[in-house]
């Protein structure tokens, strides 16, 4: 696959002024089949489609940038000028997945792509997995009290209450936490009306 069809749907967007540096990766990326949104001064409304950020790294990027940290939906990549006072600071605070250095040629412009594209993929993979690794956390947690919850109502041993969580989420053809999170609920409010009552 070349590399005009491998980032032909690609929406890059491009922050950087509008001089000769800056023309020289757009017109890179536009050779490459991109989609290239050009911006200057940086703000902080991205297209929603967007795919990677090329921002040149300076004073006048850095809070715009500060405002990004976190996005996991696109790779972003830091345009360098080649001995910039403050670069390591400016480095640390962005956090790019790639970097190119002035002068940029083509070929800095696709394999800093390449790069960026893979970090911020895996990235979102492991952001993914960490969600999901937190919902059954707080599932089993719920599961958890509502055993409790039903081992004291019901007279109930440990298993026998999971058991009947089991069942009633198979025959409701719904989650186990689902389940749990709806005796936890009923059990709350059964308190606070016996709250209610007793004052």
């Amino acid at each position: 696959m070349s590399g005009s069809e491998t980032y032909r749907r690609t929406k890059v967007v491009l922050v950087h002024p509008r001089d000769t540096d800056g023309e020289r990766v757009a017109r890179s990326l536009i050779n490459l089949g991109c989609r290239v949104d050009y911006v200057w001064p940086p703000n902080n409304d991205l297209p929603a489609d967007t795919n990677l950020v090329f921002f040149l790294l300076d004073q006048r990027t850095r809070r715009w940038m500060l405002s990004l940290i976190g996005r996991e939906r696109f790779g972003v990549i830091a345009i360098l000028e080649q001995e910039p006072a403050t670069a390591e600071m400016l480095l640390e605070d962005s956090n790019p997945h790639a970097v190119v250095v002035k002068p940029i040629r083509p070929l800095d412009v696709l394999t800093s792509m390449v790069v960026a594209r893979s970090i911020s993929q895996y990235n979102r993979r492991v952001a993914s997995k960490i969600k999901k690794l937190e919902e059954t956390l707080r599932s089993v947690r719920k599961v958890e009290t509502a055993k409790s919850i039903l081992m004291k109502s019901k007279n109930l041993n440990e298993c026998e209450a999971y058991e009947y969580l089991r069942k009633t989420a198979m025959n409701r053809r719904v989650p186990i936490g689902n389940i749990a999170s709806a005796i936890i609920e009923a059990s709350n409010l059964l308190v606070g009306d016996e709250f209610v009552e007793r004052h």
